[in-house]
């Protein structure tokens, strides 16, 4: 999935590890992230989102959670209430994410 016609305001509201990994989602890989998403609505559980991913493709399990270990090491040193903060964050911006590789790639 190509993000280069993102405009530049959204694409900046993305780690570069995000975007890297829409860069690599072909076709069977969608087809999984869509059947997941489904029954996964919710971001809060993304452990619980990544397993049924690992079940339906261990690359692309590997890949999502290998995501979710680096935007988690930006949170090291962080007061509670920052992690807190972030945590919403990552949520709302994973629930536009799915949004718009679903409008880009189907």
């Amino acid at each position: 999935m190509s993000t280069a016609n993102l405009p530049a305001t959204v694409r900046g509201l993305f780690p570069k590890e995000n975007l890297a990994f829409a860069e690599g989602i072909n076709e069977k890989d969608a087809i999984v992230l869509k059947k997941v998403f489904k029954n996964h609505d919710c971001f809060e559980r993304v452990g619980e989102m990544i397993d049924e991913v690992e079940n339906e493709s261990a690359d692309l399990g590997s890949r999502m959670r290998a995501v979710l270990e680096s935007n988690k090491a930006r949170l090291v040193g962080l007061s509670p209430a920052a992690v807190e903060f972030s945590k919403k964050l990552c949520i709302m911006y994973s629930n536009q994410f799915s949004s718009i590789i679903f409008f880009f790639h189907f």
